[in-house]
């Protein structure tokens, strides 16, 4: 019984640690990766949105729409949201932290449901802190939010 409780209490504290450390919520920050270089690979490659997570609940991404980023070079990206295109800049450092800001968009108008998406997708695109590379997507996140990107290939 003794046991089980130090246990418990261990894990709590743990679970703690990590919550408060400021940590990625969805993934694991990365190694000693020189993360400009790595994403430099990406460069001028369209990614498509295939997973967002905010708070605990996936967003829902109609079939119908596609959502893109392109890294660019010069620390730029380029992009189509649920309605309208937008571009930005970027700032990333070797220890996977990344800082995204959109800075100009298209101002065409859509549904209710469409404008909405689009906001959610900006306000997260605006608060990500860490970036995930893998050999075939990028996956870009802060404590509540995730966004999953894969190369672009047709549904």
């Amino acid at each position: 019984m003794m046991t089980n409780i130090c246990v418990r209490k261990g894990a709590i504290v743990l679970l703690t640690t990590a919550v408060f450390a400021g940590g990625p919520l969805f993934g694991q920050a990365l190694a000693a990766t020189d993360v400009p270089s790595e994403l430099s690979k990406f460069q001028d490659i369209e990614l498509r949105l295939v997973s967002f997570l905010s708070n605990g609940k996936e967003i829902a991404i109609p079939p119908t729409i596609t959502i893109t980023l392109t890294f660019q070079n010069r620390g730029r990206i380029s992009g189509r949201s649920a309605v309208n295109n937008y571009a930005g800049i970027f700032t990333a450092i070797p220890n996977g932290k990344i800082s995204i800001e959109v800075t100009t968009a298209t101002q065409m108008a859509g549904t209710p449901e469409l404008m909405e998406l689009e906001r959610e997708y900006f306000e997260a695109l605006s608060h990500v802190k860490q970036i995930l590379l893998k050999p075939d997507r990028i996956i870009l996140e802060n404590e509540t939010t995730s966004l999953d990107f894969a190369f672009n290939r047709a549904r």
